[in-house]
């Protein structure tokens, strides 16, 4: 990934996906550099925005997480992991009306993550809530470049 973004320092994907592959590496520090880059370089990338966000509530940086993931989800509404994770964000900020409104997009959106979302609330570790919480999905994003 690093040659990748070498080759061309100014492709968003390159950094999104190097972001991604730092946070599974638990280099949360490098993910968050590289997937700003992402997001400076194409701010209409949803996904971009949907990784950078679940980084940052991965680091407890719940009101950089809130306002990244709001940009992601005004972005791309129709993104159910995005909208759980922003339900997420909102359930650890104690804004249980956002959390239930949240809760009603993800419903709509895929089932199941509506399930995690709600067994979320009964979580006493809540960045423990499931295996979802994890920027991976976007490294396979259809994002032209």
């Amino acid at each position: 990934m690093k040659r990748a973004v070498a080759l061309n320092s100014n492709s968003a994907l390159a950094h999104q996906n190097l972001g991604v592959v730092y946070f599974e590496a638990g280099r949360f520090k490098e993910a968050t550099e590289s997937l700003k880059i992402a997001v400076s370089l194409d701010p209409t990338s949803a996904a971009a925005h949907s990784a950078l966000g679940v980084v940052y509530l991965n680091r407890c940086e719940y009101k950089s997480a809130q306002r990244v993931l709001e940009k992601a989800v005004a972005l791309d509404p129709n993104d159910p992991r995005t909208q759980y994770h922003l339900g997420v964000v909102y359930l650890v900020l104690k804004r249980k009306d956002k959390f239930w409104q949240q809760h009603a997009v993800v419903k709509s959106l895929d089932s199941d993550l509506a399930q995690h979302l709600l067994q979320a609330l009964n979580q006493e570790n809540l960045l423990v809530v499931s295996s979802q919480t994890s920027p991976r999905h976007l490294a396979d994003s259809k994002r032209k470049d």
